[in-house]
């Protein structure tokens, strides 16, 4: 729940869907998802 660091896979949501490459400590207590958008758009 929320990701854990290195973690890959997909966030899909109802306009669109991210392929997540990584996730990484952005601060304490914050994981950052990195990944592009595979379809539709995010906000």
């Amino acid at each position: 729940a929320g990701g854990q660091v290195g973690d890959t896979g997909e966030i899909v949501g109802p306009h669109g869907r991210v392929q997540v490459e990584d996730t990484q400590w952005a601060a304490e207590k914050l994981i950052a998802h990195r990944g592009r958008v595979v379809e539709g758009s995010i906000a």
